[in-house]
């Protein structure tokens, strides 16, 4: 379903208050992955889950209808966050600089 990320982000954020809980969403948080991880997630589906590092941080990721939930540690939830909020707006920069080459 769309949207499913906020609702799970918060579950599992009340069920680990300890732990950091990250929801990305949208049509590219596969290649936002591919900048901060080893990992494909090419074929990763809904209710799929790993553990990775990702920014050289230990992440586990469960896979939404819509994107991806993932958590850490929450010493670390900062640096994840502000790492994954800079590739997000870099990838959507270049998106939109790419739209607006088209005629």
């Amino acid at each position: 379903s769309i949207g499913q990320g906020i609702p799970l982000a918060t579950g599992a954020a009340l069920a680990c208050p300890d732990r950091k809980v990250l929801a990305l969403q949208g049509e590219s948080w596969r290649a936002a992955m591919a900048q901060v991880c080893h990992k494909d997630f090419t074929a990763f589906g809904a209710g799929d889950w790993v553990m990775v590092a990702a920014a050289g941080i230990s992440i586990w990721c469960l896979g939404l209808a819509d994107g991806l939930l993932l958590g850490c540690d929450p010493s670390l939830g900062a640096c994840l966050q502000q790492t994954l909020g800079e590739v997000v707006r870099d990838l959507n920069a270049t998106l939109s600089s790419d739209q607006g080459d088209r005629p």
